[in-house]
């Protein structure tokens, strides 16, 4: 009886000393899994250094990925830089070329646009010629002249420049109506040139030199008091 006793005695140990170390060996896992746990929460909310703070623009983007975004900038800033030529010679003119090739639905480009635009244009020339005059601009009025007409037109020009600086005249134009074509690479407007005691009507004609509907517009010539 007395070794039954001491053979349930020494069970008895025995489960408690590996229930004992069981719940140890569940305490250190449990430690271990919450460090690992902390050192992931840790490593996600690193803060950046300084070094790689002073690397992060204002929006918040890398210095390389604003870099990429400035090369694009560029590209776009050099291909702006391309004028039109209808720009290139006269500032003040719009881009009616552009307009006449670009293709609509029909494949026809913006006629219409196209037609308003060279209008606008030919008031421009007009407008340049006025300043000309009122200026005795001849280094303008030059640029704007067809060529094969300088030589006639130039002494005609002066004539009324020098005329209208002696009466100290400032000219100013309305049309009649819009400009209007008059035949494949022509056109002209009627305007009313006025200033102080003086009042006449101008017929003024244009010559489009280049390649029709996407030429370069010039006044070929201007006729006074008509």
């Amino acid at each position: 009886m007395k070794i039954y006793k001491f053979n349930l005695i020494n069970l008895l140990l025995i489960l408690i000393f590996i229930l004992s170390c069981s719940n140890d060996s569940t305490t250190i896992d449990d430690s271990i899994s919450k460090e690992t746990l902390a050192i992931s929460v840790t490593s996600n909310n690193v803060s950046p250094t300084p070094e790689e703070t002073s690397n992060i623009g204002p929006t918040g983007k890398t210095e390389t990925e604003l870099r990429a975004q400035g090369d694009i900038k560029t590209l776009r800033t050099e291909e702006s830089d391309e004028l039109a030529p209808e720009i290139e010679h006269n500032p003040n003119f719009q881009d009616c070329a552009g307009l006449r090739t670009a293709q609509s639905g029909g494949g026809r480009g913006d006629v219409r646009g196209h037609t308003l635009c060279t209008e606008e244009n030919l008031r421009v020339l007009v407008q340049d010629y006025i300043d000309a005059l009122n200026k005795s601009d001849f280094d303008l009025v030059n640029k704007y002249i067809d060529e094969n007409s300088l030589a006639e037109h130039s002494p005609i020009f002066e004539d009324k420049s020098n005329k209208i600086s002696s009466d100290s005249l400032n000219l100013t134009w309305e049309e009649e109506e819009p400009p209007a074509k008059r035949g494949s690479k022509s056109a002209s407007v009627f305007i009313n040139v006025t200033a102080e005691n003086f009042s006449e009507r101008w017929l003024v004609d244009f010559i489009e030199v280049g390649k029709k509907g996407g030429g370069i517009w010039y006044i070929s010539s201007v006729s006074y008091d008509k």
